[in-house]
């Protein structure tokens, strides 16, 4: 038989387990309580993410049937807007152009004393086999902003040598720079086919040897990282000769100036095109020598471009960016800026509502949602 001292102590030892139970129990139904409130919050979220997809395609499908209708009346427009540009360079085009002239020699005489160094030393470098991106960005409150940050960032790997062309380059801090792969050079001519074109006539006998060449501006934000990713992976594993994020049917065939990636066998094509063409006088020739000229003088040289999304389909072709925006953030993950800054017209482009149900379902994009609020969008 137990003691007295025996049994105490076995009772105590009942109790501690009996206590330790207790314990385990109360720490099951909590977590069993926390993980049923995260059950119903999973359901929550998705059934919200439910609601903005369906509302996001019933947008779209608005969208889709008001199309005919509008394309004639934008078409009307367009046209009557030609008309009066025409009639008004034909006023006194002589003094205009004389202006321009002298405005951008100035600027290039001064970007080249300033960034010549510079220039030397990524020729000295070379180009041989070498990716290049030419990345031409403006900002009038000379001011770098977050978004062209994750541009670069998602490019980074694709590119052995990337110039940024910017009029506030002392704006610019890269997080880890790579001084052999990064230059940024001053230049200020507030367009970025002049960009492209003094850069390329300081280096075209270097460049030539180039194996890619890019041309890209800022006036794209990066929304779906991973569908522009998706996107990037088929534009630069294509085989055509040349190719962009979108292309357009309106006017003339042509791949959008806002990203355009030349292959090994159209560098000399296009440097010799600049090289032909010297620099845009104005935002008209940027468009009808360049962004129109470009495609069709290289497609005539035999070359093929390819384009992730075309406006092909429609009966009157328009803008690709602006008509079809949704289609181009689905399959390029990128919206143009001025959907945000309402630069383009009202009917088809992004509406606040657009917008508001793009910010929430990209909420996670803090560079998005940064431009967003930088700007002011309602969101």
């Amino acid at each position: 038989m137990m003691n007295a001292k025996e049994k105490r102590a076995m009772q105590l030892e009942i109790h501690r387990m009996n206590r330790w139970q207790s314990e385990v129990a109360a720490k099951n139904a909590a977590q069993e309580s926390e993980c049923a409130r995260l059950r119903a919050e999973l359901k929550d979220v998705s059934e919200k993410l439910t609601v903005t997809e369906r509302e996001m395609a019933a947008a779209l499908q608005r969208e889709t049937d008001t199309r005919g209708a509008m394309q004639l009346e934008i078409h009307r427009m367009n046209r009557l807007q030609s008309e009066v540009a025409a009639k008004n360079a034909a006023r006194d085009p002589n003094n205009t152009m004389q202006h321009i002239s002298e405005s951008t020699m100035q600027h290039i005489s001064e970007s080249v004393a300033a960034n010549y160094a510079h220039v030397q030393l990524i020729c000295n470098r070379g180009f041989e086999d070498k990716r290049v991106l030419l990345f031409s960005h403006y900002s009038k409150r000379e001011e770098v902003e977050s978004h062209n940050y994750l541009t670069l960032e998602q490019l980074d790997d694709r590119f052995d040598v990337i110039v940024i062309l910017t009029n506030c380059p002392n704006a610019w801090e890269p997080k880890r720079p790579n001084y052999n792969k990064y230059h940024i050079l001053s230049y200020n001519f507030k367009s970025d086919f002049r960009n492209y074109g003094v850069f390329i006539a300081q280096t075209e006998q270097t460049l030539l040897s180039a194996s890619q060449l890019c041309l890209m501006n800022d006036s794209f934000v990066v929304v779906d990282v991973t569908a522009f990713n998706r996107c990037m992976a088929h534009v630069f594993e294509s085989a055509a000769d040349f190719a962009g994020i979108t292309s357009s049917h309106e006017g003339v065939f042509h791949l959008q100036s806002y990203f355009m990636l030349f292959n090994k066998s159209a560098v000399r094509s296009i440097v010799n095109y600049f090289k032909d063409h010297g620099l845009p006088m104005n935002h008209s020739a940027s468009i009808s020598e360049y962004e129109l000229g470009i495609t069709t003088q290289l497609m005539h040289e035999g070359l093929t471009p390819f384009a992730m999304v075309s406006n092909q389909e429609m009966p009157q072709p328009l803008n690709t960016t602006c008509f079809k925006w949704s289609a181009v953030l689905q399959q390029t993950g990128i919206i143009k800026r001025q959907h945000f800054f309402k630069q383009y017209p009202p009917w088809f482009a992004m509406t606040p509502r657009h917008i508001a149900l793009v910010a929430d379902k990209y909420s996670r994009n803090v560079h998005f949602i940064h431009f967003l609020k930088y700007h002011g969008v309602a969101h």
